[in-house]
């Protein structure tokens, strides 16, 4: 029995040790064949698509200021988002480099009143808002769930055929009429006159802005 267990335990010979190491040679490059392969495909997975601010789009109205602001606005408030909902798209015919219809991807985004700092305007309203998650207007980023706002809004119009009337939505009276509240504090989101009026005060100072120039009245 010692003898035997000895026979199996024993060295191989040149043959056999010949096929083993061609066995692992195979195997070796086998593998490194489909690690190869493993990485080559992972680096042609195209990257997760990045925040666009490229949406083109020209402003119709630049306040020179807090007093020209609040005058175009039909009210001022301080809001909390509590939805962000995908819109219809806005069709230009005709626009796209191939001929065919340019769409511009919209939002709806449903806030609550927190305050009313001038004027009137619903406990609880929706915005319109051109772009998307993905592609926006420069200075006019995505609203975030959750977040207060200070905005300066009026009613959006819309031509029916028949002329423009409100289409049940609002919007910010100018791209600086969006300022984000934190901390107490309101930040804008584009450089310009009533960002430099308004950077970092109290929401109880852009009140009182808003009613030096008028807007209480």
């Amino acid at each position: 029995m010692l003898k035997r267990l000895a026979s199996t335990d024993a060295t191989m010979g040149p043959g056999r040790a010949l096929l083993a190491l061609a066995i692992a040679l195979v195997l070796s490059l086998a593998l490194t064949l489909l690690l190869r392969t493993a990485d080559e495909g992972r680096a042609e997975e195209p990257p997760p698509p990045a925040a666009d601010a490229g949406l083109s789009v020209e402003w119709a109205f630049i306040p020179g200021g807090v007093p020209e602001l609040t005058d175009a606005a039909s009210a001022v408030v301080e809001v909390e988002v509590e939805a962000v909902r995908a819109g219809d798209d806005l069709v230009a015919q005709g626009a796209a480099e191939d001929g065919g219809d340019a769409l511009t991807p919209t939002q709806r985004v449903d806030v609550r009143t927190l305050d009313t700092l001038s004027g009137s305007a619903p406990a609880q309203f929706t915005l319109f808002k051109l772009g998307s998650n993905d592609v926006y207007a420069e200075g006019d980023p995505p609203y975030e769930v959750g977040r207060h706002y200070v905005l300066f809004v009026r009613p959006r119009l819309a031509d029916d055929g028949s002329g423009r009337h409100s289409d049940g939505t609002w919007l910010p009276a100018a791209p600086d009429g969006r300022l984000v509240e934190q901390g107490g504090t309101v930040e804008p989101l584009i450089e310009g006159p009533v960002g430099e009026q308004l950077d970092g005060k109290s929401v109880a100072a852009v009140e009182r802005e808003v009613d030096s120039s008028g807007g209480g009245q």
